[in-house]
């Protein structure tokens, strides 16, 4: 699966280059290239039952894609990670040298790792439900996403922190309702919070936006998610925490709390903007149900 456009077309080298040095490893493949939003899922939905093992040249975005199409059971995942964050590939040790990968694809030392379920419910009715490899952010975490969608001048960890910057004057906080259920059931009662929080985010993952360790003590493999949120705060305080999210400190500070959970109920009742694994959802969701795949991906 080789998305040209990945990495704001960082990617955009010859696909039979990767073709020869597979070939040359006596890698049995086929080469298909993405073509439009929505591309990947449906040619690993109308392909699927022609191979045994994805791999995906591209990032975060064509993985997400891939994900909701694969078979759990039958599909293995392997990335070469070309595209702007590659926070699953950062996570699961993926370098980003050609040669390195296939020689990791043609190891075929399989993982299991966790994935994460997601169904938001929108003004309206709309509901949409999809796996996730990464995280769910919402608020002002979402509108960032947003706004560093599209084509731009800018690559990388730099295109989120202007994307950051550009949407500081829609900061604002929202009013939430959530409730989880602990990961070990004869361990704590969960998470229960009725407030109002400037950010709020669900990970698999530790990174998300290719540089910020939003929850640093996250693994693949431990059959839970983490959710992360921040106290309603003034945007003063907002920009003296986003230099320590660089580092991973943030969670030292009293307004920052950070729980690991099996399954989760986020409710909005103004409406909150979310996102999942850098896909704007919507700007209006009023519930959000997540719960954790333990070991459901099989990766190499």
């Amino acid at each position: 699966m080789f998305n040209p456009a990945a990495g704001r077309g960082r990617a955009r080298r010859d696909p039979q280059a990767v073709s020869d040095a597979m070939t040359a490893r006596g890698l049995d493949h086929e080469i298909v290239l993405t073509e439009r939003a929505g591309h990947a899922a449906q040619i690993v939905r109308e392909r699927g039952a022609d191979f045994d093992t994805v791999l995906v040249v591209g990032g975060d975005g064509t993985l997400h894609e891939t994900i909701q199409a694969l078979d759990l059971h039958r599909h293995r995942l392997a990335v070469i990670p070309w595209g702007s964050g590659n926070d699953f590939a950062w996570m699961t040790g993926w370098p980003r040298d050609l040669d390195a990968c296939l020689d990791r694809v043609r190891a075929a030392r399989e993982r299991r790792v966790d994935l994460g379920e997601v169904t938001a419910t929108f003004a309206g009715g709309r509901t949409v439900s999809c796996r996730f490899h990464n995280n769910v952010g919402f608020g002002f975490e979402a509108l960032v996403n947003a706004a560093s969608g599209g084509r731009h001048a800018i690559k990388g960890p730099l295109l989120y922190l202007v994307a950051f910057l550009k949407t500081l004057p829609r900061f604002r906080s929202y009013s939430v309702r959530v409730r989880s259920a602990d990961t070990n059931p004869a361990g704590g009662a969960g998470t229960a919070f009725d407030g109002t929080v400037s950010m709020l985010a669900t990970l698999n993952g530790r990174r998300v936006g290719g540089t910020f360790p939003l929850a640093p003590p996250a693994t693949l493999d431990d059959g839970s998610l983490d959710l992360v949120s921040v106290d309603a705060m003034g945007l003063v305080r907002v920009l003296w925490l986003l230099p320590r999210t660089f580092r991973g400190s943030h969670l030292r500070s009293r307004r920052v709390h950070a729980s690991c959970f099996a399954t989760a109920r986020i409710e909005a009742p103004e409406g909150i903007p979310i996102y999942v694994d850098g896909e704007f959802l919507g700007a209006d969701a009023r519930v959000a149900a997540l719960r954790c795949l333990p070991g459901a991906l099989r990766a190499l």
